[in-house]
């Protein structure tokens, strides 16, 4: 409903509020051009029995509203205006309501890990928040090959293979 009502209430939706009547509009072949005709206040009602199963049986109606109008009514008369004017604002307020919320700002402790060439490197000093330039891949290469062929290194537990998509600190 908090798409239909101010909808309703533009004063130019005056056309839409409620069937077509083609006896009292003068327009007999008003069932040969428009097969399936739909307003407002049918959108209304249907709203109000829980009639559509999803909102995309219901922004199908709305827009049926307005394309019914355009190809019954000629280019430019109040009617086609009217429909397009309704359109818009309909398609304005859709998007609005269907767009995603900004998301805040992830706090430091849920922040993904910064590439390796971004991390700060503990120096010597005991000092472990400078950054230091990441080791080239000549040094990183010999670093790892002394590495494994450390005594305490074999010691160690072996890490679990990380899960795709999942985040590994």
């Amino acid at each position: 409903h908090q798409l239909l009502k101010p909808l309703m209430k533009m004063s130019s939706a005056v056309h839409f509020l409620k069937p077509v009547d083609p006896i009292a509009l003068n327009i007999p072949d008003y069932f040969d051009v428009i097969k399936h005709p739909i307003d407002l206040g049918t959108i209304e009602k249907k709203l109000g029995s829980n009639s559509y199963s999803d909102a995309g049986g219901f922004v199908s109606d709305v827009r049926r509203v307005w394309s019914n109008a355009r190809l019954y009514n000629q280019a430019s008369t109040p009617v086609d205006i009217a429909a397009q004017q309704l359109s818009a604002e309909f398609e304005t307020q859709l998007k609005a309501l269907i767009a995603p919320a900004p998301r805040p700002p992830l706090p430091s402790s849920q922040r993904p890990n910064p590439p390796p060439s971004q991390r700060p490197v503990p120096s010597s000093t005991g000092n472990k928040s400078s950054p230091q330039p990441a080791p080239s891949p000549a040094t990183a290469s010999s670093n790892c090959a002394a590495a494994a062929q450390s005594p305490s290194v074999s010691k160690l537990p072996k890490a679990a293979p990380s899960q795709p998509g999942r985040i590994v600190p």
